[in-house]
């Protein structure tokens, strides 16, 4: 099952170079990224998760927001780019919210 939903405190740059985005942390205080939340992974498709994102994410707990509502909030987990924000790593234009 999956859900719209979004976190806040982070933001999704384009990897340089590459067809995916990467999610980090942001510096904005106004910083927010919408998404989908997709529930009910068993373990083993977590494992492939997790291999496929390689050493590059590390998984991580957050808050996230279901839908558009504010006071809808959960905690689940999301990829969060560990591979370094030089120049070669991402683009130079502006997150995507």
């Amino acid at each position: 099952m999956s859900s719209p939903a979004f976190i806040k405190g982070y933001d999704r740059w384009q990897v340089k170079d590459h067809a995916f985005p990467a999610i980090v942390k942001s510096n904005q205080i106004d910083s927010c990224i919408h998404g989908v939340l997709v529930e009910s992974l068993s373990l083993d498709e977590l494992k492939v998760f997790d291999f496929f994102e390689d050493v590059e994410y590390e998984r991580v707990d957050v808050n996230v927001w279901l839908g558009n509502l504010e006071d809808n909030l959960i905690e689940a987990q999301v990829y969060v780019w560990q591979a370094g924000m030089d120049g070669n790593c991402r683009t130079d234009e502006e997150p995507n919210r």
